[in-house]
């Protein structure tokens, strides 16, 4: 609220300066920013109003923050200008002007007299202690006129309790000014009322009136006064690594006891872990000691707000944190490189990064990529290279003539440095590479904590969240971005509609939470659904705003039990009894261990922390559950979100810290999986398989097919999740030692049919209907689904597979290329997603299918990257 006119009225030519307060007061429920105060001269007097105030401030909720503008009057006439508020984008009423007007009059001969008390010309001493000593206050008379002012009297009426100090008789010069104090005795209790009159020879003004006020207390009704004597200073010596500091208080005034009620931090970071608990004397001290966290690109300052029973409650004390240097892991190059045209329709794509990438082997990279429109090939990210600080995704089928956007999301290097940014760069198998568009928007991420006095103040910030763009048609994670300081961020390079994108994204944002983070999707017409921001080429999108809430965790665990299985067939899991202890190698020396979850109530994300014996195992990586997998037939009915499916999965190693030395964990893998909208309405219950586990026998073991087991080392290997965590809406619960599966050489399990696409356990017509469906665009498959329509093994679903499936119907062929027995006899294959030996998974792989839940086929998608997500199955 801001009034829009400042007069100044008449003023005197002969005046040196006058200044005029404006006051904007916010009356929301957040903190008001003023990003920019600007004031400019309207009328061509030369008569200057300037800003004598700062240009940029917040102003707190319920609370007024003063503008001060001052005129210096030269040129007799009037005088006009203007004075314009900006705030920040979530104001739309920004910005506001102001109207600046004065009269600037002649100095004439006569004296004028004036007082920097204002229009109410009242001397207050507020509240005052009872006491023999005189308390004094002063004021300043001026002579704003053309001659000297004569003051022949001062005189004090209505109280005894007051003197005058100062002299009753002075002369003030033309411009000039006199200081006149006045001496309270506060002896008697009670509201003191009286007039001081000064007599001059002011023409106008001869006799000028002041008004006296006080309230005069005992020592013991005046309230303590908390005086901050310290702020909190951290020296953090690392990221993740707590450091303590502490700032002392003073019960400073009066006879009564400091007390001290609650001590709240307004950011996760900074936790407080001690304060004073018993009453604090005056003129006695008490300390409050806090604990700050630093991470990387969080806040470094804020404030602690101390309820108590004194005066100012809550007072507020500042905290303020040292930067931490930044290690962190850049992208330094990409092959093609960005802009790069006429690329061959064949190519390989190698990222180099600032320093060597964590690798598990040669089948596991921790790193994070996406490739938009998808490649001809899908498991295109199966024949990746890994040395040193480049990464190459070998021999990946294009389309000719078509611009494609290669992603780097996330990185973790050996060292356990992460990606400080990602990178996009842009190539194209045509001529040309067409404009490209951005969406820029703030996270208002305000959430409140309740003192013992009812005071809410906002205590988080979305800072150092993420921010993400996901293609409506394919639902892969295309962009990802730091949200900044304010919540702002840009998500760049988009691709506007064309024949390979739809220009079409549904926006998310993760913002860090007080227990956990909190993550949802941009609903403009809350509708519970995400709702599609359009980009266009050369153009940035209108600022978008989405609001988060904060979801405090409660004490109580999140219900819910963890189980592992080693034989992951389809039918076989007993959510009633015990896991499964032992895993077998299949025919490709790859073992495959499902993950469980049951009786899970408003799941939004997990973490698992996996171990493994390296020196027998390699990890390849995770698969999260995909719906309509021919692992999970209609007997495993899908449970995910209820209102969106997009998720995101991430495996990245396991990088523990402490006192500033890093070490990354060579035997341990951390999975994580979120769904990118966890909110209330879209989380899943019940229960089902999280995903699957791969791992591979160590380069040069012979596994299976009747010959000795050759381990690295005596016995077999285990795989133990050494730590999982539910996290539901509003709850928690970590799981240590979940369970261990040992790792041993049996015959593999029963096979699945190549060319059942649709699961029905029968390769027919209605398989290859569906991946002509799947060409035309019409549905969509996952990538269990196209690696099993891949009759041909080239690593490519198309009408060739179609062909043959119809050929076989037909007898004229009795066994697909992919296999040499016929498909009634099938047992190449191991049950599951990974069923292609071909395929080695790294972190950003993107798969797509369709959710089957509550009887109703809706679109769905999962996707590795720093959000993760799990999707779902319901046991029966």
């Amino acid at each position: 609220m801001v009034d829009r006119e400042l007069p100044f009225g008449s003023v005197s030519q002969s005046t040196l300066a006058v200044t005029k307060t404006l006051d904007v007061k916010n009356s929301g429920g957040g903190v008001l920013k003023v990003t920019n105060v600007i004031v400019e001269m309207v009328s061509q007097n030369t008569s200057r109003f300037e800003l004598a105030s700062a240009d940029r401030f917040d102003v707190e909720a319920g609370k007024s923050a003063p503008i001060t503008v001052r005129l210096t009057p030269s040129v007799v006439g009037r005088a006009e200008g203007r004075l314009t508020i900006r705030f920040d984008a979530s104001l739309t009423l920004s910005p506001i002007t102001v109207s600046l007007t004065a009269t600037v009059e002649a100095a004439g001969a006569s004296p004028r007299i004036d007082t920097d008390l204002g229009t109410t010309r009242t001397l207050a001493w507020g509240t005052v202690i009872q006491s023999t000593t005189p308390v004094e206050k002063s004021f300043t008379v001026f002579n704003r006129g053309g001659s000297p002012l004569t003051i022949s009297n001062i005189t004090i009426e209505g109280t005894s309790l007051a003197r005058l100090v100062t002299a009753s008789r002075f002369d003030v010069p033309v411009n000039g000014s006199q200081t006149v104090t006045v001496a309270l005795a506060p002896q008697t209790v009670g509201k003191l009322e009286g007039t001081l009159t000064i007599v001059s020879t002011d023409p106008n003004q001869g006799r000028l009136t002041i008004a006296l006020t006080a309230e005069v207390k005992r020592p013991e009704d005046i309230p303590s006064n908390i005086k901050v004597l310290n702020p909190f200073n951290f020296s953090p010596l690392a990221y993740n690594v707590p450091t303590q500091a502490t700032s002392t208080v003073q019960n400073d005034r009066g006879l009564v006891p400091l007390r001290l009620f609650d001590v709240v931090s307004d950011n996760t970071q900074v936790v407080i872990k001690s304060y004073e608990v018993n009453p604090i004397d005056p003129n006695r001290t008490g300390a409050i000691i806090a604990e700050y966290t630093a991470r990387p690109y969080r806040a470094t300052s804020g404030f602690v707000h101390v309820y108590s029973n004194a005066e100012e409650s809550p007072k507020k004390i500042l905290w303020s944190a040292k930067e931490v240097p930044l290690d962190t892991l850049g992208v330094v190059s990409a092959l093609p490189r960005d802009g790069a045209t006429n690329v061959s329709p064949t190519t390989s794509i190698t990222v180099e990064f600032s320093d060597e990438v964590f690798a598990f082997g040669s089948r596991f990279a921790a790193v994070e990529v996406d490739l938009q429109p998808e490649p001809k090939k899908f498991n295109w990210q199966g024949d990746i290279s890994v040395v040193g600080k480049r990464v190459t995704y070998r021999n990946v089928p294009l389309e000719a003539g078509t611009t494609y956007r290669f992603s780097v999301l996330s990185a973790v290097g050996r060292r356990g440095q992460e990606l400080g940014s990602s990178r996009e760069f842009l190539f194209s198998t045509g001529g040309s590479i067409p404009a490209t568009g951005s969406i820029k928007g703030t996270v208002a991420f305000a959430s409140s904590s309740e003192g013992p006095q009812g005071v809410r103040t906002d205590t988080l910030s979305a800072q150092g969240g993420r921010a993400f763009a996901v293609d409506e048609k394919t639902k892969a994670v295309v962009a990802e971005q730091v949200i900044g300081k304010g919540g702002e961020f840009e998500l760049k390079r988009l691709p506007g509609a064309s024949s390979t994108s739809s220009g079409r994204y549904l926006v998310y944002a993760e913002a860090p939470g007080r227990d956990q983070p909190v993550s949802v999707s941009l609903d403009q017409d809350n509708n519970g659904r995400p709702d599609p921001v359009v980009v266009t080429p050369g153009q940035s999108s209108p600022p978008v705003v989405i609001p988060v809430q904060d979801v405090p965790l409660k004490k109580e665990e999140a219900p819910g039990r963890v189980m592992l299985d080693g034989n992951p067939n389809p039918g076989n899991q007993n959510p009633g009894g015990q896991s499964l202890s032992s895993a077998s190698f299949s025919p490709d020396s790859t073992v495959s261990i499902a993950l469980y979850v049951d009786g899970v109530q408003e799941l939004k994300g997990y973490s698992a922390t996996v171990q493994f014996e390296a020196d027998k195992l390699d990890f390849i990586g995770f698969e999260p559950t995909l719906p309509g997998s021919p692992s999970a037939p209609e007997d495993r009915p899908l449970l995910v979100g209820q209102q969106d499916g997009v998720s995101s999965v991430r495996e990245k190693p396991v990088v523990s810290q402490e006192a500033g030395t890093v070490k990354v964990e060579g035997d341990q893998v951390k999975v994580e999986g979120k769904l990118l909208d966890g909110r209330k309405e879209n989380a899943a219950s019940g229960g089902g398989l999280l995903g699957i586990l791969k791992f591979a026998a160590k380069a040069g073991q012979s596994l299976g097919g009747g010959k000795p087991v050759r381990l690295a080392a005596e016995g077999e290997a285990v795989v133990k999740v050494r730590e999982l965590t539910l996290s539901s809406l509003d709850r928690r619960k970590t799981v240590q030692n979940a369970g261990t599966v040992q790792v041993v050489s049996q015959p593999p399990p029963p096979s699945v049919l190549i060319g059942d696409v649709n699961g029905d356990k029968v390769v027919d017509e209605g398989d290859a209907v569906l991946m002509l469906r799947f060409r035309a665009g019409l549905t969509t498959l996952t990538m269990a689904q196209q690696r099993m329509g891949d009759v041909n093994g080239d690593g490519t679903l198309d009408e060739g597979d179609v062909i043959l499936i119809l050929r076989l119907r037909a007898g004229l062929i009795s066994a697909f290329p992919r296999s040499s027995k016929p498909v009634g006899d099938q047992k190449n294959l191991e049950p599951g997603r990974g069923d292609d030996p071909v395929n080695r998974p790294g972190v950003g792989r993107t798969q797509r299918g369709a959710e089957v839940g509550f009887g109703e086929a809706r679109a769905v998608s999962v996707r590795h990257s720093s959000l993760l997500t799990p999707h779902f199955l319901r046991f029966r």
